[in-house]
């Protein structure tokens, strides 16, 4: 018995120190890649087909950070690392100037607009506003193109701060997606109360609609309402060709995931345009399954 518990605690406490190490070591990489400015950030756009017409108009630019050595760090261990100690604003900005750049250094290529990322940060940062307006200026970039995502946590956290970001920021011409939609934070009062263009329907949502019908009226009666107010919908998560069916026929007007595109650097993007031709689907080497 003496035996057995000694080696569970030792397993116990190898696996805690392995763990220590670890967020030490990301946190470290974040760190110096903030602080160092060597090109450890880079950014990654997932491609949003529209059901319509087949083509890739829109995107989602995702921040990916490497260690010292160039291994990649994958974001569900940066990121809550980045908004615990809070770095967050400091990738914000990161992210901000890297995609302001690619639109102005890629106006030729047929891309609306590209959305963002804010947290709970942003919105209590009082420079808020006169930053974005201040890099948007700066690269030549019309706000119409930028959008920003926020989830429905992110909100309730101070409410009457971020609507009232949210009114200044639509006034500069920036417009807002509700992201996440469907994880047990976001409801129709968030986007009743704010001023959403556009809503997000999470994976946990789509996931299902290849197996249940109730899934289906859920999905179907959500569109529908979402139309009803005037706002568009993208659907995340799409990872077979049955998914994609089911939310054609629903009605939504977007799709996003692993079934078309995976995140990507700007030249696999580019070749993406190139072969999507007629609206072809698109299948990225991802096996279905595999969470962006």
């Amino acid at each position: 018995w003496s035996s057995d518990v000694c080696s569970s605690d030792l397993s116990f406490d190898e696996a805690t120190r392995r763990s220590m190490a670890r967020r030490a070591h990301v946190l470290s990489s974040l760190q110096s890649a903030v602080q160092d400015e060597q090109g450890r950030f880079g950014v990654c756009y997932q491609p949003i087909r529209e059901c319509k017409t087949g083509d890739f108009g829109t995107l989602e630019a995702l921040l990916r950070l490497r260690d010292g050595d160039g291994t990649p760090i994958p974001p569900d261990e940066f990121i809550p690392l980045a908004e615990e100690t809070g770095l967050i604003g400091e990738l914000t900005w990161i992210l901000l100037d890297e995609v302001c750049t690619f639109l102005s250094g890629h106006a030729a290529l047929p891309v609306k607009s590209v959305s963002i990322n804010l947290s709970a940060q942003q919105f209590l940062d009082a420079e808020l506003i006169d930053r974005l307006d201040g890099v948007l200026r700066a690269k030549d970039v019309p706000a119409s193109k930028l959008k920003i995502e926020v989830t429905e946590r992110v909100i309730a956290e101070n409410l009457q701060t971020a609507r009232a970001a949210m009114r200044r920021l639509t006034g500069l011409g920036l417009a807002f997606y509700l992201d996440d939609f469907g994880t047990g934070y976001s409801n129709f009062s968030s986007a009743l109360a704010l001023p959403f263009e556009c809503i997000k329907l999470d994976r946990s949502l789509v996931s299902p609609l290849g197996e249940s019908e109730k899934s289906r009226l859920l999905v179907r009666s959500v569109v529908e309402a979402f139309h009803a107010m005037g706002m568009s919908l993208v659907a995340e998560g799409v990872e077979t060709a049955e998914q994609l069916e089911r939310l054609r026929v629903i009605g939504c007007e977007c799709v996003q995931g692993y079934y078309f595109a995976q995140p990507m650097p700007v030249g696999e993007f580019e070749r993406l345009l190139a072969e999507n031709t007629g609206g072809r689907e698109l299948r990225r080497g991802y096996p279905a399954g595999i969470q962006p």
